[in-house]
């Protein structure tokens, strides 16, 4: 038993010293741990406190900071001086060319042009002396001069500021786009940047990335535009640009087919007729429009309690008994003159028809002062979007149907279609081929809905809309004749 007792006695010290052998590694290991956190923890609050060579230090010294602290803001408050400097020379265009010219020559332009002028005011006292012959006369040549020169510079300065206005006004568009291309806010800390993309039909949204629709759109889309440019047309559409008039109001009636509003929207005629075209819904009415149900009366015009009806084949017939061979006036004030090739038919309050039964076309003015004064399929003449299919109760349209169904007038007759004879043209040959002879225009007015008009009806339709758009590319005082295949239709 006592050796027994002894053996375990000693086990159990020998347990117990192991025991507190590894409580005495476990407790070094967590020593020499400790130490090292405090080690790196003391190391981090030194190079924190240390401003000189701490992580503070080395921030305020680095690039990154100057950079996004300095260069960065200044580049981006450069970019927004370019662009407002950008805007504000695309306001007065011929200033900027000047002061380019002026870099270039080292010579201002006013300059030039007081010394062309004074130039010109020396040899015309020359001139004048030398055909008087008489030197008494030659104080009197030289005042004469004088008024010449003084003269011709104030139509320089005002022709200057003419073109200046106008050149402004045309550029309008391109300032607008740069002033919504970036934009910095520095009170916000923000800056935007706007990049026009196309509208993507649904079935390419998930398949078109940014990178694709920007080198399309950014890149190849201005290759494309840029080789089929057309200097003529773009010429042309400045031209428009310059000399456009807004005080008139002009819709366009091409056979008993189409019509085109005053807000420019074409669209073709239901069959059923009479239609109501335009009506003065003033106070004082002075005018309406109705397109008849047969040959006989293709056109009715109403204006101050007297009426015209103007025939397909040209004849004119004024208050039902009068056929008008030239010119007809009533006593009410208006006017009916008859040509070889046009009927043109106004009144004293800025309302004219004009007609060309050979071209089978008519155009509807009015005057500025009338804006607002007409509704019908003609639409309403105030230049609004919102309002371009008005209905007779004064409510707007859901849809063209209804729209042009609202109009006919009782009692209703179908008219059925004349046979057309096939077009010698087709419609993409005139409203979307490049080699197109109505293409000088197409930067002034917009070929695509006369291509899609044209697509839709019948095969008399190409022509006819041939002439409809010839006759507006005239009025925006671009030189262009109808077609010679249509002429022969």
């Amino acid at each position: 038993m006592r050796e027994g007792g002894w053996w375990d006695v000693a086990r159990q010290n020998k347990g117990m010293s192991e025991d507190e052998g590894m409580r005495s590694r476990d407790s070094k290991l967590l020593q020499e741990l400790s130490a090292i956190l405090l080690d790196v923890s003391q190391r981090a609050e030194g190079l924190l406190g240390q401003r000189d060579r701490g992580l503070v230090a080395l921030w305020q010294k680095s690039r990154l900071r100057h950079a996004a602290t300095n260069s960065v803001p200044r580049f981006l408050s450069l970019l927004q001086h370019a662009s407002q400097m950008g805007q504000q020379e695309l306001r007065r265009p011929l200033a900027t060319l000047a002061g380019v010219y002026q870099d270039v020559s080292g010579q201002r332009l006013e300059t030039l042009w007081r010394e062309t002028v004074s130039l010109c005011n020396e040899r015309l006292a020359e001139v004048m002396e030398a055909l008087l012959g008489n030197p008494q006369l030659r104080p009197l040549a030289h005042a004469g001069a004088a008024m010449f020169s003084v003269a011709l510079d104030v139509a320089g300065q005002h022709t200057y500021h003419w073109m200046e206005t106008r050149l402004a006004t045309a550029l309008s568009g391109v300032r607008k786009r740069l002033a919504s291309v970036y934009k910095l806010s520095p009170s916000e800390c923000s800056v935007t940047l706007s990049v026009a993309l196309p509208p993507l039909p649904q079935s390419k949204l998930p398949l078109a990335g940014l990178v694709e629709v920007l080198l399309e759109e950014w890149l190849l889309r201005p290759l494309q535009t840029l080789a089929a440019i057309r200097p003529t047309a773009e010429l042309y559409r400045l031209k428009r640009k310059i000399m456009d008039s807004p005080f008139k109001h002009q819709a366009l009636l091409v056979a008993d087919q189409f019509v085109m509003t005053f807000d420019g929207h074409l669209y073709e005629l239901p069959r059923s007729r009479p239609l109501l075209l335009a009506q003065d819904v003033s106070a004082d009415p002075s005018f309406t429009l109705l397109l008849g149900s047969d040959s006989q009366s293709f056109l009715l015009i109403e204006m101050n309690n007297s009426s015209i009806n103007v025939q397909q084949n040209g004849q004119v017939r004024a208050d039902c008994i009068h056929a008008v061979t030239h010119t007809f006036h009533s006593d009410s004030g208006v006017s009916v003159r008859r040509g070889s090739s046009i009927v043109q038919v106004a009144n004293q309050k800025g309302v004219s028809v004009s007609c060309d039964p050979s071209l089978e076309l008519c155009s509807f003015t009015l005057d500025g002062w009338l804006h607002g004064t007409s509704t019908g399929l003609l639409g309403i003449n105030d230049n609004e979007a919102g309002n371009d299919f008005p209905l007779p109760d004064g409510s707007q349209a859901e849809n063209l149907d209804s729209f042009l169904y609202s109009w006919q007038m009782k009692p209703e007759r179908f008219r059925p279609p004349a046979p057309a004879a096939m077009s010698p043209v087709s419609c993409d040959s005139l409203f979307s081929s490049p080699d197109s002879p109505l293409g000088s225009c197409f930067r002034v007015v917009d070929p695509a809905q006369f291509l899609s008009v044209c697509e839709s009806s019948s095969s008399g339709a190409p022509c006819r809309l041939a002439s409809a758009f010839v006759h507006l590319c005239q009025q925006n005082y671009i030189p262009l004749e109808v077609p010679v295949q249509c002429l022969k239709v």
